[in-house]
């Protein structure tokens, strides 16, 4: 069974209990507010922004090129894996998340009286 052939392969790396999931709440103060933050997301995708300071701007790619490999380092051993990112599959993911991310930090903060 497949299921048990995933267990299998990996058990090796799991070393602890599981941990139990967090609560999942809203990072916003009030429903106004995340309404906010959809308007304001949508728009960032409408326009294109991508922001900076999250490596997925071409200006921050080492090289000039979208880094297609990563090396994480995993587990006490602090071994090497190699993941690949092919550029058609994770790039336009990537930025998604890094204008979620964008906006939602400037809006809490701005919630929050920090900006």
């Amino acid at each position: 069974n497949l299921e048990a052939e995933i267990v299998a392969e990996q058990s090796s790396h799991i070393w602890h209990a599981a941990i139990d999931v967090p609560l999942t709440t809203s990072p916003f103060h009030t429903v106004q507010t995340f309404d906010v933050f959809k308007l304001a997301l949508q728009e960032t995708q409408e326009r294109g922004l991508i922001p900076s300071g999250y490596g997925v701007a071409k200006d921050e790619w080492t090289g000039g090129s979208y880094p297609e490999i990563k090396l994480i380092t995993v587990g006490c051993g602090k071994q090497e894996y190699m993941v690949e990112l092919p550029f058609e599959v994770w790039w336009t993911q990537s930025v998604l998340w890094a204008q979620g991310l964008d906006v939602m930090t400037c809006i809490c903060m701005m919630e929050n009286g920090e900006l």
